[in-house]
């Protein structure tokens, strides 16, 4: 069983699926792979409140799912 969390209109699990929420149900989406300084990071946009927002999928499951102690 995974676990997920919603960030605007993605559904996030932890295993790194990522399913956008629209009118017609869920669909999977494949998230940008960009290449920053050598290293590739894997890049999601989402909507929240009207404007488009950027962030790295490994980072929001981190804040997600690995406890910070």
């Amino acid at each position: 069983m995974t676990r997920s969390f919603m960030l605007g209109n993605l559904e996030i699990h932890d295993d790194g699926t990522v399913y956008r929420l629209n009118k017609d149900g869920k669909q999977e989406t494949k998230p940008i792979i960009t290449n920053i300084k050598g290293n590739d990071r894997v890049v999601i946009t989402y909507m929240e409140n009207g404007s488009q927002k950027h962030t790295y999928l490994s980072r929001e499951i981190a804040k997600h799912f690995v406890p910070n102690e």
